[in-house]
Formats: structure tokens, sequence, C-alpha cells
């Protein structure tokens, strides 16, 4: 329990000042409390702003001191101020209470959760990442409806395991600038897809990694959905293994889009990470080489591909059959 000492020169002096001997106040997730001891020689009293500070008493005189408690936080890292009034001095003393591990949204009947990835250097990088791939319920729940809705003829998806299936067939525009914004009105949190690397961090296991081949094992089977395992079909979201974060599908199931463009930016496409439904192993190496963690593609935005062939014939391809996609936020957001 930390404890800090507040004192005030008698009023009758002339070097009128409130001294304390921290400069910000620093707790963990969990419910917590400190003591501070104020000392003043005139009537002080204490406040905060916050619903989620309390304090054992409010306002006294002479020596006293003051049990500063927070609750459990459930959500991101929340910051605050504590005031200290004695006369007509002010003591003014940031708060921060840090973010939980994992943090549960619902939207609706449908919930999602956020699994903190803190970084093993710099504290401002740490970023939730959803557990799992965004599913056919997420998107509906956010969208009011499926991108096959627009597939002519379309039936692959159409199954009692619909909603536990992760999304595909959306292109990256369709995710940046529609779900994104669009779940970000709904929770007020500002989602986004990840960068490469926090892609990979996350794939990794984050601090927890144990240098696995595939997101969080050796071995492909225990942790991906793919070409062999898969029957040709995405599968629902969680039936594996997770890795070391305690990410779900990260090596397989369906690729997923990341906020990079491809090097050259001329190329004009965006980098796809983590193997698929359909990946195989090649004919050279018994490893399942898409499904790797280091493993990654690229695509155009709009997920329509211009071929040219041998003969040099041309074809427009559609490239998001096999791409969805998890998005990932800040724990640490902007004037926090």
């Amino acid at each position: 329990m930390l404890i800090a000492f507040i004192s005030c020169d008698d009023d009758e002096k002339l070097d009128k000042t409130l001294k304390c001997s921290v400069e910000r106040i620093d707790f963990g997730s969990a419910q917590d409390a400190m003591i501070l001891f104020i000392e003043t020689g005139i009537d002080w009293k204490i406040s905060s702003k916050a619903d989620w500070v309390e304090f054992s008493v409010e306002k006294g005189k002479g020596k006293t001191g003051v049990l500063v408690g927070v609750s459990e936080n459930t959500q991101l890292q929340r910051t605050d101020t504590l005031r200290i009034e004695a006369g007509e001095l002010q003591l003014k003393i940031p708060i921060t209470q840090q973010s939980a591990s994992i943090i549960s949204y619902t939207i609706g009947e449908q919930e999602f959760r956020m699994v903190l990835l803190e970084s093993v250097q710099y504290k401002e990088a740490d970023f939730y990442c959803c557990e799992t791939e965004v599913t056919n319920a997420l998107w509906a729940q956010v969208m009011g409806g499926l991108p096959y809705d627009t597939i002519p003829g379309y039936s692959g998806d159409r199954s009692a395991e619909l909603p536990g299936l992760p999304v595909s067939y959306v292109s990256w525009y369709d995710v940046s600038n529609r779900f994104l914004p669009a779940l970000k009105n709904l929770l007020k949190a500002d989602f986004r897809l990840p960068t490469e690397g926090e892609w990979l961090f996350a794939a990794q296991g984050g601090k927890f990694s144990k240098k696995y081949s595939y997101s969080g094992s050796n071995t492909v089977d225990e942790v991906a959905w793919y070409g062999a395992n898969s029957m040709g079909h995405k599968v629902v979201v969680k039936k594996l293994k997770p890795n070391e974060a305690g990410l779900y599908d990260m090596s397989g199931n369906v690729s997923e889009w990341s906020s990079d463009w491809s090097f050259p930016a001329s190329d004009q496409k965006k980098i796809i990470r983590g193997g698929n439904y359909t990946s195989t192993s090649s004919m050279f190496s018994d490893a399942v080489s898409d499904c790797l963690v280091y493993s990654k593609s690229q695509t155009s935005p709009s997920c329509y591909e211009e071929i040219v062939y041998g003969n040099g014939t041309k074809a427009i391809v559609y490239r998001c059959s096999t791409i969805g996609f998890r998005f990932v936020v800040s724990a640490h957001p902007a004037g926090n």
C-alpha cells in the first residue's frame, strides 16, 4: 500500500504552499487503496470528479490519514486528478488506474473480448487485440446484415454455425470505412486494424511468446484450420487452442487484413497476415507455410485484382473469400 504525505505551512507563515511526497498516484487494474497523510494548520478538503475514486474522509483539520480507494477497472486505462484545498491553497495530483487484462464489450446480444498485449519495452505501445476473428454475428450486429447478402445465389455460409464463423468477403475498405467507424460510434473507443508489427506481436503471444512456428504451437493442427483439416470451409472460432496471449485462430481459418501497405507503396496493395482454411503444405516441406507466424501476403484493398496470364490475357479476380480481420485499440488512449 502506497503512503504519501501532504503538508501545508502554518497559515501565519509567509511561505504558504501545499507540498506532497509524490508527483502522481498509479494503481493497477484491481481494486486497491493507499493512504494520504494530510497535515495543515487550517481546514482542508479533498475531492475527485471520478466515480471510481473514493475517500474515507473528504475534509478535516490538522494531521489526518485519508484512505484513497479505487474500484476494479474492467475497461481501458483511466485518469483523473485529486484536488486538495486548504484555504486559498490548492494541490492537484494526477491519479491513473491501469487497463484490465481482458475487456468485454457487448453490442445488443453480442459480446466480444479484447486481450491486453503489453509491450516488452514501451508502455505507450500497449494495445488490446480482439480475442477472435470478427464473426458473422458481430458483423451483422454492427452492420445490420452480412456481406454474403450481396452475393447472388451465395449459400456457402448458410448453416446452423453461421453466427460463429469468421466473416469474410469483406474488403479492406469495407472494414476501414464502414465497419470500424460504426463500431467506434457504438462503443466510443478508437478501434482500428492492427499494423503488421502489432499483428505479428500478437500472433507470437506477446510478452509470453515461446517462439512457436505457428501461433500457439509447433503443431499446425493444434491451432489452425487449413486445407487438410477444414474440409474446405471456415470453422466456428475458438474451437482450437489459443496462443500464449489467449488469442485464437491467428494461423488459420481466415487470413486477416492489416493496416499497412505493401512495399513499394506504388503497388497499392494491403498486407494480409495468417493462413486460412485453404492453405496447404508445399511439395518441399511438411510445414504449412501460409500458416507460419511470419508468413504474409498482399492484395488489393478493394479485393478486386487484375491477373495477367502467360498468354497475355487478363482477368479480374475477387480475392476476399478467404480474408477476414480482427481489430485492436490502444491501451493508453490519447490524453491519458
